[in-house]
């Protein structure tokens, strides 16, 4: 896919583990911001509700990392503080596609929140970046959909 068209990436994970427990989110960035040959996107949602409280979650991703059938943007900072502390997050998002492709998010996110709360690996603790388990499942996921005609990788 040519990055100058308009495009969007999924994005899902979770959160660092605070005071005993963590939150997962799942949604989609928004269009592309141009600065000069690269580009970035902004993205924002609210985390699960967990131990009776969620956070924001909101910033502009880093510039494209080329992938395979594409690029990605890893997406990292802070939540907003509630209940007297923020978590940190780290995660890549998924290849680029088409904002008249994607499916309706309501039931497609409830399905990635539920992924994404399966455990991290244990060979993954303190790792920097998304999972292994995670990025192969976002590679697995897009590469079932095929390239489109007359885009590169």
């Amino acid at each position: 896919m040519d990055y100058r068209r308009e495009h969007i990436h999924n994005y899902r994970g979770r959160t660092s583990t605070e005071m005993g427990h963590y939150h997962t989110f799942a949604d989609v960035t928004g269009a592309p911001v141009f600065t000069n040959e690269n580009h970035v996107h902004d993205y924002a949602t609210e985390t699960s509700v967990t131990q009776d409280h969620s956070h924001r979650i909101t910033g502009t991703s880093e510039m494209q990392t080329r992938a395979p059938l594409g690029h990605v943007h890893r997406i990292q900072g802070l939540t907003s503080y509630a209940h007297g502390h923020s978590h940190s997050y780290d995660v890549y998002t998924g290849r680029p596609r088409s904002p008249m492709r994607m499916r309706t998010l309501t039931g497609e996110k409830q399905g990635q929140e539920d992924e994404a709360q399966a455990p991290t690996d244990e060979k993954d603790e303190g790792r920097s970046g998304p999972p292994k388990a995670t990025l192969r499942r976002l590679f697995r996921k897009s590469s079932s959909h095929g390239q489109e005609k007359g885009s590169g990788p």
